[in-house]
């Protein structure tokens, strides 16, 4: 039988960008939304009480107690095999196989609830952009190292950023029209990667959360907002689909300008042959292309007739 979720999933295309909003929220926090009343919803959401009740009679339900009571429903039931998943008598290997089964579950929902005009405007922002900033906090600080240095390999102008007052202070005064800030936030609590994107915003920079939450603060804060859901067993949060994510938008940047990368590769073979001139023949005969995974051919060093 179809759970709340399929629906929302087989309306999601073809929803005004209200009822978006509430089906993000049911999607990624249905948890806390089991929780919640018609009005409490409307309110954390900013919309009217009446969209919660419409959204609902979208979907064929009779009002938002029928959709509320299937969602609690669903959460008792998660619970429960959650806790039976986590039980002491409980296998190694049955537990890695439902964590994987979470992790897909995470990526099919990011599948369906990407939003192709946000994904369209953030790929075009990043292959204009002059620098592309990404930043995070804590464990979110790591994943914005990694973003950075996947879109170096994809031959885009990347760092990562610390998200300390006097950076945040310069990255602003410097930046321009056409640079990009990107904040990653998991569980939305990141202060300043909020303060941030929000600051940045008012002085022109396009700006990026990247979120396991649609509500969180940093969505709040940036102009596009994509939400990795991050649900995981028991109370841990998890960074699967959001790996995903950026995993793939790296390598979508790389199609959509292969002649970018070949550039790149070429100026590094160029660079680092001309630095290994004095290096053993077999370091001179490395093939860059190959080992940052971007293909070519044969390496051709000036010096490796030399031998």
């Amino acid at each position: 039988m179809p759970t709340y979720q399929d629906t929302i999933r087989q309306y999601y295309p073809r929803l005004s960008p209200s009822f978006r909003r509430v089906a993000d929220f049911l999607l990624d926090n249905y948890h806390e939304a089991a929780f919640m009343t018609a009005t409490r919803l409307a309110d954390r959401l900013e919309v009217d009480p009446a969209t919660i009740v419409r959204f609902a009679q979208r979907l064929g339900y009779p009002g938002y107690p029928e959709l509320l009571a299937e969602i609690r429903q669903m959460v008792r039931a998660e619970m429960q095999r959650s806790l039976a998943q986590v039980s002491a008598e409980a296998g190694s290997v049955d537990l890695v196989r439902s964590a994987l089964s979470h992790e897909r579950d995470n990526i099919e929902r990011l599948i369906t609830q990407l939003h192709d005009e946000d994904v369209e405007r953030l790929t075009d922002a990043l292959l204009r952009a002059k620098h592309i900033y990404t930043i995070g906090e804590g464990p979110d600080s790591y994943i914005a190292g990694l973003f950075a240095a996947l879109l170096r390999e994809a031959a885009l102008p990347a760092q990562a950023v610390p998200v300390t007052i006097a950076e945040a202070a310069r990255l602003i005064q410097d930046a321009i029209a056409e640079d990009v800030l990107i904040g990653i936030s998991l569980l939305g609590l990141s202060p300043d990667v909020s303060n941030t994107l929000r600051i940045a915003r008012r002085y022109g920079i396009y700006t990026v959360a990247i979120v396991g939450r649609p509500a969180a603060p940093p969505a709040q804060a940036a102009e596009t907002v994509i939400a990795c859901p991050s649900h995981a067993l028991l109370s841990l949060s998890s960074y699967g689909s959001l790996l995903v994510f950026i995993a793939a938008l790296s390598q979508t940047l790389v199609v959509r300008a292969p002649e970018r990368l070949a550039e790149f590769n070429t100026k590094f073979q160029e660079i680092y042959n001309e630095l290994s001139q004095n290096l053993p023949a077999e370091v001179r005969r490395v093939d860059i292309s190959k080992v940052l995974g971007t293909g070519g051919g044969p390496a051709e060093s000036p010096t490796t007739g030399a031998g």
